[in-house]
This record gives structure tokens, sequence and C-alpha cells, in this order.
């Protein structure tokens, strides 16, 4: 895991356990709130898994 999605994972922790809100976690991250609620959702339902992103591992559409 990247110290970005550590970094992420600390201040979704923080939210969830109502510390900070998730307006000022979205601040410091450098997102909007409503990415916040979306990242909270699938970090509950997944876990770690649910902070990397879902293109991870697919083929891209970039032809060489």
């Amino acid at each position: 895991m990247t110290r970005e999605k550590l970094k992420c994972k600390t201040y979704l922790d923080k939210a969830i356990d109502r510390r900070i809100t998730q307006k000022a976690a979205a601040e410091t991250l450098g997102i909007r709130e409503r990415q916040v609620r979306r990242l909270v959702r699938r970090y509950r339902q997944d876990g770690d898994a649910g902070l990397m992103s879902q293109q991870r591992g697919l083929p891209t559409s970039v032809i060489n």
C-alpha cells in the first residue's frame, strides 16, 4: 500500500470513528466530501482492498 493510501486510510478511520468530520477528511486529502462518503462505504465493505482502484490489473485501452 502506498503512502497516499495509508494517509487516506488513517483519515477514513478518523472519519468513521467521528474524531473528524467527513468534510475535514476531504479537505485534508484534497478530494470532495462525496468521494469520502464513497470511500468510507467501500472501506467498510471491503476493508483495505476497498481503497485500491477497481481498475487495477485490468487491461488498458492503450495501443502500442
